[in-house]
């Protein structure tokens, strides 16, 4: 082996030991940013793929861009690369939002991923250290996740609950990756049983059912094919056939768990499909909102945007909620193909079902029911839950250790195996990927800064930063100060007042909040709100009409308190802009009505009481509440 071999053997073997490892970036140790559980994870992530490709750059030998399970994932990155610029927020269209890293960049990184791993695949050695260490940072990620589980606390082991994460779910992924690597040919016994004893302690301690379910099924299944019906002793011929039927049938469980789901009355009774159904139905409601979004997508992270957006279209209180989740913290719809559809449109879509069905297309003779049951299980998941940073790598591993390392590309791929063409397609990915691991620690540190400023009782704060750079960071912050125990403090409420939230509605909400609090709940008098502040107040209120007609429960709480403080006179304007958008809309009607109600005019004020009913026909409470005594007396 010569030195430029080593090297890049060294780096191929650095960044996919750095991407498995990932997910323990969560712990305390390096945490950075304002989600300082997930924002580092993501950095590792992204830095591990530049290193891959960097890596793959420097090897003697093209990089096998072309093979499918890395052609892929890195022609969906680059499809989310080009249509970023149609997002409401292009950088997290490419960084992908903070809790998760999902977007551009994430599928570059899974493809580098699949690259280094199939040119690590043929040097055993280094294959079988990696295997290893797949099976130490599943255990350690799982052993360090005890104290999120309520059935293991009682071991007494000094882990706190949210040493990595809030939530143990993720490591479900961990199952069917160990499991297929445990499986393969190139997996000695010993490290197998390894690889299996930490499948089952990632499973055990997951407390994910579907997951128990699935293995219950479909590894039991796959191994006793693999006696009883050798995939290598299947004919050519049948062999493909068998390939093909794999392959499509990985369509079926995200297919029919979103019928099942969304569709069933049945399954709503249980909360967690229930909640599944909101978070469904949020995205469905917009899939087709504008001209050319099947093909473009809305962008990756912004699920929460919609989420808001979309609340009432779901079927969601938006008073007295009933929703259990609402107050989470949610970012995915927990279905992967319609997060890539909602995100990138149609071709997003085609592509993400691709990174699975072709693990089975492109199984080698020996692994075709492993290769079958990893992408069932895989694809079983996807339809339920998400996966984060620290899985991707595992299960790139096992993917590649699935398969035949000779799958014949599509022939218009086969210009990636012309060594000029992969070596400048390889740098500008490592160049790509590198600058978005810096990108994200830069954006981080500043939002961390900004964090420590507003919490200093002395603050001297400068004008916030550009919504468009950091949403999710700001509107996490600005959150913070409306759930505070204490009411912000002059410099931050000054601050606040400078705060232009952009196109981002969780903002909005996020400083609705904080004005409804103050205008409400004032602690004394000098606290109550301020003229500024209050026309703040209106101004965001108008803004959320136009970015979410739909949520006038939002303009409710302000035109409350303006009858409160007997200033009527002030709700035309907002009142004009609500019979423009939503002239029928409960909210609408009632807020007319209690104008009306002033009015010198007798049959105004008929038409006012007759809007009143009609409103709470209509089921205003869904979005305000209603005093009891005046329900009454609409009612006489």
């Amino acid at each position: 082996m010569n030195a430029r071999h080593a090297i890049a053997a060294s780096l191929l073997l650095v960044g996919l030991g750095l991407g498995v490892a990932a997910g323990l970036a969560a712990l305390p140790l390096f945490a950075v940013g304002v989600l300082n559980d997930t924002e580092p994870v993501i950095i590792a992530f992204f830095a591990a793929g530049g290193v891959c490709w960097l890596g793959l750059l420097l090897r003697p030998a093209p990089a096998p861009l072309a093979h499918p399970l890395a052609l892929a994932p890195l022609a969906l990155g680059l499809w989310s690369l080009l249509t970023a610029p149609w997002a409401l927020f292009p950088v997290t269209t490419i960084l992908g939002p903070p809790q998760s890293g999902e977007g551009a960049l994430w599928s570059l990184c899974a493809a580098g991923a699949a690259a280094a791993a199939l040119a690590l695949r043929d040097h055993p050695r280094l294959w079988r250290g990696l295997l290893l260490w797949c099976a130490v940072i599943a255990a350690a990620q799982a052993l360090l996740s005890i104290g999120n589980n309520p059935h293991l606390r009682h071991l007494g082991l000094p882990i706190e609950a949210g040493a990595l994460y809030g939530y143990n779910d993720y490591l479900a992924y961990f199952v069917p990756a160990l499991a297929a690597l445990a499986a393969s040919h190139s997996c000695a016994r010993g490290l197998a049983a390894g690889l299996w004893a930490s499948a089952a302690a990632a499973l055990l301690i997951a407390q994910n059912g579907a997951a128990i379910g699935f293995s219950l099924v479909l590894l039991p299944a796959a191994l006793l094919l693999a006696r009883r019906a050798p995939a290598a002793a299947l004919s050519p011929g049948v062999h493909r056939r068998w390939r093909r039927m794999a392959a499509a049938a990985t369509l079926l469980p995200p297919l029919a768990l979103y019928g099942a789901i969304h569709h069933s009355e049945l399954l709503a009774a249980v909360e967690s499909l229930r909640s599944r159904q909101v978070l469904h139905g949020v995205l469905t409601a917009s899939l087709w909102d504008a001209p050319w979004a099947w093909l473009h997508g809305h962008g990756w992270g912004h699920f929460a945007d919609y989420l808001a957006r979309n609340l009432d279209a779901a079927g969601v209180r938006l008073v007295d909620t009933d929703w259990r989740d609402v107050a989470i913290d949610q970012f995915h719809s927990h279905h992967r193909l319609l997060e890539a559809l909602f995100a990138g449109g149609l071709p997003a879509a085609v592509l993400s079902a691709l990174t699975l069905l072709l693990i089975p297309l492109c199984a080698a003779p020996q692994r075709l029911w492993s290769a079958t049951a990893f992408a069932l299980f895989v694809a079983a998941l996807d339809g339920l839950w998400f996966q984060t940073p620290g899985t991707v790598f595992a299960l790139a591993l096992a993917g590649i250790a699935l398969t035949r390392a000779d799958c014949a590309p599509p022939r218009h791929a086969r210009l990636f195996t012309r060594p000029a063409v992969a070596s400048v397609i390889t740098a500008a990915l490592a160049l790509t990927l590198l600058a978005g691991a810096g990108a994200a620690y830069d954006s981080a540190q500043r939002m961390a800064a900004l964090a420590q400023r507003l919490e200093a009782p002395d603050a001297r704060l400068t004008a916030p930063p550009p919504t468009r750079a950091a949403p999710v960071a700001l509107t996490r912050l600005v959150a913070r100060l409306a759930d505070a125990a204490t009411p912000p403090s002059a410099a931050q409420r000054a601050w606040l007042r400078q705060l232009d939230a952009g196109d981002s509605l969780p903002l909005h909400i996020a400083l609705i909040n904080v004005y409804a609090r103050l205008a409400l709940r004032p602690a004394s008098p000098a606290e109550a709100l301020t003229e500024g502040e209050a026309a703040h107040w209106r101004r965001l209120t108008l803004e959320t009409l136009d970015l979410a007609p739909a949520r006038l429960d939002l303009a409710a709480i302000h035109l409350n308190w303006l009858i409160a403080q007997h200033a009527t006179q002030q709700m035309t304007p907002l009142l004009a802009r609500m019979a423009a958008r939503a002239p029928q809309h409960p909210v609408t009607l009632w807020f007319e009505g209690i104008r009306g109600l002033d009015s010198p005019l007798a049959q105004t004020r008929q038409q006012a009481l007759a809007a009143l009913r009609q409103s709470l026909a209509r089921g205003v409470e869904r979005y305000m509440a209603v005093d009891a005594q005046l329900k009454r007396l609409l009612a006489d």
